[in-house]
């Protein structure tokens, strides 16, 4: 996991929420410091685009365009928290 930093918005042509076809998918790295290179893989949490819908969603985070570098905001999706190996 060298490089990679807890909290920080990164981006994977594999599926690991809702996306669709090529686009890569954003996601957010969760796992502890304290376990870098402990393991082949790292908790991860989607990032999908902001409806109206999930907008009135209590289990959402709502992630800014700007903290996720994408067009439109953001929602993660901790109920997707899923590991998600780094290779």
């Amino acid at each position: 996991m060298p490089g990679y930093r807890r909290g920080e918005v990164y981006l994977t042509h594999r599926r690991i929420g809702f996306g669709h076809g090529e686009e890569p998918e954003p996601w957010v790295l969760l796992q502890a410091e304290r376990f870098e290179g402990a393991f082949d893989t790292v908790l991860a949490v989607p990032l999908e685009p902001m409806s109206a819908f999930r907008a009135l969603d209590p289990g959402v985070v709502i992630v800014p365009a700007t903290e996720c570098g994408a067009r439109t905001d953001r929602v993660a999706l901790p109920h997707l928290v899923r590991p998600l190996r780094m290779e």
